[in-house]
């Protein structure tokens, strides 16, 4: 077996739309990597899913190939770990491995009125009115996080207490004692390990809006308000950095050490190395995310933030809120789609040929705004056009705007924290865009930081595997990891920035309930 220096460091991302893996060497440079693509399966009363078997058949080849293309053995790696979106999750039989519900993702919304029928009974009512009087009288951050407590469309809650009442399968696989349930990293640990380990972290479950991030185990009230499945279907839950197994020898010619399940958001938060209280991420690939490090305090968040359990590495919690714009990436994307250009990539040269967007503001709100404001009625619009309105101008707006919705975001974090927001570390693929970065960091008066991996969210996974087999030291031995390609600073005036901004909010309410049905349209016509 080699030696300890010259052994890797492995790490899987599975996303939405593909699985990537990497080989890390002790300087965490990519020495082999691989990408796969997967196919989301859309259906027309909202499923959005994956086929589980092929998701794990992905997983396994992507990590055969970035092995071979780092040209080691997989004797050479020290340890692995996973990272996946959240709130993906399927109930399966262990008698046979096969699925017995979809791969169902977070953008599935075929349970929306079940969701809606969930938060408006009088059991979810009492709830807020109990907390609201408890917050009241104690000011605790737990009874402040309950009162505001609803079920989400992203989150698994509703969508298996659904299964569980409405598939018959699931409870006689149930009372035969071979039923399941997983969020993807569940999946594929439990298949990797060959059904030796049914197990996820901390990180995964909190998303999952099944979990207390205050008692730390799942949640005693989710029975009282929805018919849920019993406690032995679900997985064991650890520490993100922890004994996970191994991968059986079957897949890669050597048993692998598994040491870190983590949500995706997290991963990349751990990889930018926001260890600290404060510390800021910003994820920008389809959406953007945006999380901030709280410390040991878990924050009930005045502003529609989600508070998180961003990681636990031995008995210490660490605790984040997370905020996103579901319209990033996706928004560039459009512009190409309607012919404003060719490539996206022409966005950021067309917005440098302009001084300014001359008053022109685009509110990117195609299927509702997010955080702060949440308002599922509005809509995407574009204000301030006038005879002198150029290509070049709207092309600014639509990149402005992107900036815009992380400004709104991270305002709340810092009067949610009681801080002033700093440094911004970013990555994803949008990153890369230098006119984004510049004008997030005048627009909300905080430097902007671009390492020089933007696949933070597959490093932060190595990083949190690293820490556990030794391979890596400590915080500190990770800080110097970092490597930032390029710092970008404030260079706006408060006066503009403050004009700025004010225009952008006034553009903001004016896109609210612009949702019509078609039966009003009719009759309007």
């Amino acid at each position: 077996m080699s030696s300890h220096k010259s052994k890797y460091i492995a790490s899987v991302d599975c996303g939405t739309t593909g699985i990537r893996a990497h080989i890390w060497d002790e300087n965490s440079k990519p020495v082999g990597k691989s990408y796969q693509k997967l196919y989301m399966k859309y259906g027309e009363k909202g499923e959005a899913s994956l086929d589980a078997i092929e998701v794990f058949k992905a997983f396994v080849s992507v990590l055969k190939d970035a092995i071979t293309n780092a040209k080691i053995d997989a004797r050479d790696i020290a340890s692995l770990g996973i990272a996946t979106q959240r709130s993906c999750f399927l109930c399966w039989d262990k008698s046979t491995g096969e699925p017995v519900t979809p791969l169902i993702t977070w953008q599935d919304h075929r349970f929306s009125k079940e969701l809606e029928a969930a938060n408006n009974t009088w059991r979810v009512s009492a709830l807020h009115g109990i907390a609201s009087v408890l917050h009241f009288l104690t000011r605790s951050q737990r009874f402040g996080v309950v009162k505001r407590f609803e079920f989400s469309v992203q989150q698994v809650a509703v969508k298996l207490s659904t299964l569980w009442k409405t598939e018959p399968k699931l409870k006689q696989l149930h009372k035969e004692k071979k039923l399941l349930y997983g969020t993807l990293d569940t999946w594929i640990l439990w298949n990797v390990t060959k059904g030796k380990v049914h197990a996820t972290d901390v990180s995964q479950v909190i998303a999952t809006g099944m979990w207390d991030p205050f008692a730390m185990c799942w949640s005693g009230i989710l029975s009282f308000l929805i018919p849920f499945p019993p406690m032995e279907i679900f997985p064991e839950v650890k520490a993100t950095s922890d004994d996970f197994g191994i991968c059986d020898s079957e897949f890669f010619g050597h048993p692998i050490p598994i040491n870190a399940l983590v949500g995706d958001q997290q991963a990349a938060m751990f990889g930018q190395c926001c260890f600290n209280k404060g510390d800021v991420v910003c994820t920008m690939g389809t959406g953007a995310f945006i999380n901030i490090n709280t410390g040991e305090t878990c924050i009930s968040s005045n502003y529609e933030l989600y508070p998180l359990i961003a990681w636990k590495i031995g008995k210490k919690v660490t605790y984040a809120l997370e905020g996103n714009s579901s319209t990033t990436g996706s928004l560039l994307d459009w512009a190409k789609s309607i012919g404003l250009v060719k490539e996206v990539e022409e966005l950021e040269s067309m917005a440098q040929e302009v001084r300014d967007s001359n008053d022109v503001y685009i509110v990117p709100a195609f299927a509702g705004i997010e955080a702060p404001r949440f308002d599922s009625t509005a809509r995407g619009l574009i204000i301030g056009l006038t005879y002198s309105t150029t290509k070049a101008h709207i092309a600014r707006a639509l990149q402005e705007a992107v900036a815009y919705r992380v400004c709104d975001v991270v305002n709340s974090m810092s009067l949610d924290t009681n801080s002033v927001v700093k440094t911004i570390n970013v990555n994803g693929g949008v990153c890369l865009n230098s006119f984004i970065c510049q004008y997030i960091a005048d627009i909300t008066n905080a430097a902007v930081e671009r390492p020089e991996v933007i696949e933070m969210t597959s490093l932060g996974a190595a990083f949190f595997a690293g820490l556990y087999s030794g391979y890596f030291k400590d915080f500190d031995h990770l800080r110097r990891l970092r490597r930032v390609e390029k710092r970008y600073s404030p260079e706006m005036t408060l006066n503009q920035r403050k004009l700025r901004i004010e225009k952008w909010n006034e553009a903001t309410k004016r896109c609210s309930c612009l949702l019509y049905t078609s039966d009003a349209a009719d009759e309007e016509d």
